[in-house]
């Protein structure tokens, strides 16, 4: 066993932990060693392996001190990895864990600055024992951490687990990146510039920088930047022309390395400098700083992201769940988070870091960071959830991020329209409209034209849209790539939609029968349907993320006015009383704002929600009762609205101008990306 009397360490706020009434019990080396051979088996059998590895061992142990007292007991895992375990148990079980990187405190490698648990957990113990007066009312047995203590330190934990035959339910995204980029070392900083006040020594690329960087490099865009900028740094002033840089993707690798080649150095380091003079970092020697906070306007106005990326707060949330929600919904959508965080004894001026949030697990509930630091200490972090009474920790109200960071990649590319008409599906492509109709079925499920509804989504993640219809037998979904059906239900619904109510990337099948409304969900063996309400609606089904949150609202109509059903927390909202039923129902984001749009054709016209406000698309004059959809027909990024009226179906593009595409109008419209244009 390997004893350190004297760690200095830095560490960041997302492993605080909640705390029970009573003095905190110490926990011994044993009771430890108990909790992460438990934990290894749990993460085994939920996730399947530990490091490839589904027989992974303690292969050593680490006491972690500070100023001779025990704050964490560091367990190194074979083949990969290692658990840290609290010495505290009102703190969480387990501090921080990876598979992919082993934390040895007795390495070679350890460096100063990224030296950072033993003073973190000290600090912690401290301020819960100052405050304990403040957790004189909280219930101990309802605390998420003294239940984790009473499963994870039980020696029996293997025995209970196979006689109640437990499965574990888990839930897993990422890590999605694979780089380990760092900031210095003459690879990742060598056009960063040099430091004229220190011997003009090369400065450090900055964690800021890192972190967004390594976001872009996993997106691998844009292939060149657009505006500029400029600034003063110690006399000098450091500008960007990014509209002319270009980024060389190919030559980005995971990691450098001495060996790598010129190009490869140097298309890191472009990045990283690029990126750097964006954010206006204050470059040193020993570490350069900038604002996290400035990660959305970055992006979108200098390296061509979209304009729905955040910036959110911790302090926004009222509870742990809710804050590692929003990591879960990106990550489920394959989005890289910029994540802001202090240690707790920090001064309030002494800054913080700047880390990639790439992952979620669900049980226990982790996410994956990237550090910044070439790979060292890259893992699954716990979440806060220390409540103290109205005692507010400083450094979790400090954390923020930026989220919903994507490509602009929607423009350039365009939805098709799809219809049914009496001699089946067709497809229409645009701008070819009326030479551009294609039948998409010269088979049918049952023999027949499609009776009911159509809609259009990707259930599967291929990036092509799925069709799901409404026949004479049931209701069936053609696959968009492969052309084949998948039979979903003996009964068709009245209206169909598709929409992502479960947080992950891909759409699932919503529909309206006498019994309510139901989604049907794919699962590893096949599909599965769940109940959203027992109400039916009256009227048409829509869906879209029209509250921000990274999940689609079901906007549908009833004869007490327009609701929707908002999946993340399970409640309903109204958007118009009895007085505006809808005839029908479309949701798209008209504005390019990331937030869609509720679009109605009511008996005083069509009109447009966004946000609470309601806009008129027609006068009251023109009113339809044919179907009705939205998709980007002209590679605007801003959807247009393709509706069904007695003479035909036309468009109304976001400009406001109206194109008729055909002078027949379908029984059912939907769009979707078919063909990849």
């Amino acid at each position: 066993m390997i004893m350190f009397t004297k760690v200095t360490l830095v560490v960041f706020a997302l492993m605080v932990a909640s705390c029970g009434t009573g003095s905190a019990g110490e926990v011994s080396m044993d009771r430890a060693k108990t909790v992460a051979q438990n934990f290894l088996q749990y993460t085994v059998q939920a996730y399947g392996s530990w490091a490839g590895s589904d027989s992974p061992a303690i292969s050593d142990e680490e006491v972690v001190m500070y100023e001779g007292q025990t704050v964490a007991y560091n367990f190194l895992v074979d083949p990969k990895g290692h658990i840290m375990v609290s010495a505290r148990d009102d703190l969480p079980p387990v501090k921080l864990y990876s598979d992919t990187s082993t934390l040895s405190l007795y390495g070679e490698d350890i460096r100063e600055q990224v030296e950072w648990i033993a003073e973190e957990t000290f600090g912690i113990g401290q301020t819960i024992d100052q405050h304990s007066g403040d957790m004189a009312t909280i219930d101990a047995s309802q605390n998420p951490d003294v239940q984790a203590w009473s499963r994870f330190a039980n020696p029996e934990f293997a025995q209970e687990q196979e006689s109640l035959g437990e499965n574990v339910e888990a839930l897993q995204y990422g890590p999605l990146l694979s780089s380990t980029w760092g900031q210095a070392d003459n690879l990742y900083n060598l056009q960063c510039p040099l430091d004229p006040w220190n011997g003009y020594c090369r400065t450090a690329v900055g964690c800021v920088a890192t972190a967004a960087a390594q976001i872009m490099r996993y997106w691998g865009y844009p292939a060149s930047g657009t505006g500029s900028t400029s600034y003063t740094w110690h006399g000098m002033t450091l500008s960007r022309d990014f509209a002319a840089s270009t980024y060389d993707w190919a030559n980005m690798p995971d990691n450098l390395t001495s060996s790598s080649s010129s190009a490869q150095k140097n298309a890191v380091a472009k990045l990283g400098a690029d990126v750097g003079v964006a954010f206006h970092m204050n470059y040193g020697c020993s570490g350069s700083s900038a604002y996290t906070d400035w990660a959305p306007s970055v992006f979108e106005n200098y390296f061509r992201y979209k304009n729905t990326a955040t910036w959110v707060n911790r302090s926004s949330y009222s509870s742990q769940s809710a804050w590692m929600q929003v990591f879960r919904t990106e990550t489920a959508n394959g989005r890289p988070s910029q994540l802001r965080i202090r240690d707790d004894i920090c001064d309030p001026y002494c800054g913080g870091h700047s880390v990639v949030v790439d992952g979620y697990r669900s049980a226990p509930e982790a996410i994956h960071i990237n550090m910044g630091w070439y790979g060292n200490y890259n893992g699954w972090y716990t979440p806060d959830s220390f409540t103290t009474g109205n005692y507010t920790w400083a450094l979790t109200n400090y954390q923020g991020a930026a989220i919903r960071i994507e490509p602009d990649v929607s423009v350039g590319q365009r939805d098709e329209i799809i219809g049914t008409w009496v001699n089946g599906i067709w497809y229409f492509y645009p701008p070819y409209w009326y030479s551009g109709q294609t039948q998409m079925y010269t088979w049918t499920p049952d023999g027949a034209s499609p009776s009911g509804d159509i809609e259009a989504g990707d259930t599967n993640g291929d990036g092509i849209a799925d069709v799901a219809s409404c026949w004479s037998s049931g209701l069936y979904l053609q696959n968009g790539s492969t052309r084949t059906w998948e039979y979903l239900y003996s009964v068709a619904p009245y209206r169909v939609t598709m929409a992502n109510v479960t947080g992950d990337a891909r759409k699932e099948v919503i529909g309206t029968w006498s019994s309510g409304v139901w989604y049907f969900y794919r699962t590893s063996s096949g599909w599965a349907s769940r109940q959203i309400t027992g109400y039916p609606p009256a009227g048409d089904i829509s869906a879209g993320d029209i509250t921000g949150d990274g999940w689609d609202e079901v906007v549908s109509g009833y004869s007490t006015g327009t609701w929707y059903w908002i999946p993340r927390t399970g409640g309903w909202a109204q958007l118009t009383s009895a007085t505006y039923i809808p005839y029908n129902l479309a949701c798209g984001d008209r504005n390019g704002d990331g937030w869609a749009e509720v679009v109605g054709g009511f008996h005083t016209g069509v009109w447009s929600w966004d946000r609470g406000t309601w806009s008129r698309l027609t006068d009251a004059g023109y009113v339809t009762t044919g179907d009705m959809e939205m998709g980007d027909f002209d590679k605007n990024g801003r959807d247009d609205l393709v509706s069904c009226w007695p003479d035909g179906m036309w468009i109304r593009y976001d400009n406001g101008s109206w194109y008729q595409a055909y002078h027949v109008p379908p029984y059912r419209v939907t769009t979707g990306q078919l063909i990849g244009d």
